[in-house]
């Protein structure tokens, strides 16, 4: 659906465009309009980068923000998903279910059009399942 694999039959529209017959230009706009939250919190963050980096990181292709804007954005996103707070700290030190909260707040911080999300919560324990789940539902609404 996001143009990972060449597509197989059908077509796969954005905004009323077959991805198949968009120009580079629509391509792109495709391409920053969706984000991935990938199914293991463990190996998607980056060990070396801090939380606040590793959110940030969507936000540096596209339009460029001041440092304040960056940051006040990044903290905004960290408290939408109940880390406020936690940008010093690295993966390591976070749990599992934090780990998930980080990659939706990354895949959250542009306010994509749509989001996809790759068995979300299949390595978390059921109550880190439950809370990442109504977290998810209360930021679709």
């Amino acid at each position: 659906m996001i143009g990972l694999l060449p597509v197989a039959g059908g077509d796969v529209c954005f905004r009323g465009t077959p991805l198949g017959q968009a120009d580079a230009a629509g391509r792109r706009e495709f391409r920053l309009a969706c984000q991935l939250v990938f199914q293991d919190p463990y190996s998607s963050l980056d060990p070396r980068q801090r939380v606040r980096d590793i959110v940030a990181e969507p936000l540096r292709h596209g339009p460029p923000l001041t440092r304040d804007a960056l940051q006040a954005t990044v903290d905004a996103m960290l408290g939408e998903v109940g880390l406020a707070g936690f940008g010093e700290r690295y993966p390591h030190a976070l749990s599992g279910g934090q780990r998930q909260r980080v990659a939706i707040a990354r895949a959250l911080v542009r306010k994509p059009a749509f989001v996809v999300a790759d068995e979300r919560v299949s390595a978390l324990d059921m109550t880190i399942q439950k809370q990442v789940l109504e977290l998810l539902r209360r930021l679709q609404a």
